[in-house]
């Protein structure tokens, strides 16, 4: 069986390489990236939209706008209505005035950094798989 698909958006190069490590050792694969602009550039690709990450971890930062983009391009496109949205935040963010409107108006997860391995993959289990509907065949399959 394949693990989820998941993206991860984050700029702390130790944090990204310990969520891939640990996601790829569970079974999961990930695409990780250090830059918001360059995540919402990717995920308006073909690619992506045809077979959408299960689930997208992004560093939420108040003083950083392009996070904020990137929370609200995934809850525009349709593509991606059904992943699941982990917005990772630290204490001291977490009491920011604008950033408890903006985690959710994305319906997003919020997760306190730093994250705990074992939060993670509670989170990826689960969290459901996209399911693709083929007008060809009878019943839904899952993408993998």
């Amino acid at each position: 069986m394949m693990g989820k698909q998941v993206m991860v958006i984050e700029p702390s190069r130790t944090t990204r390489k310990l969520l891939e490590i640990f996601l790829q050792r569970d079974g999961h694969p990930a695409v990780l990236f250090d830059d918001y602009a360059k995540a919402i550039k990717a995920l308006s690709l073909p690619g992506f939209q045809i077979q959408p990450p299960d689930l997208v971890f992004v560093a939420l930062h108040p003083d950083v706008k392009d996070s904020y983009r990137l929370l609200a391009y995934l809850r525009r496109q349709r593509s991606y209505a059904n992943t699941t949205i982990i917005a990772m935040i630290t204490q001291e963010e977490s009491a920011h005035t604008e950033l408890p409107s903006v985690v959710q108006a994305a319906q997003a997860i919020t997760l306190i950094k730093p994250v705990r391995i074992q939060d993670v993959l509670t989170l990826v289990s689960s969290a459901p798989e996209h399911v693709v509907y083929n007008l060809f065949e009878a019943t839904p399959r899952k993408v993998r």
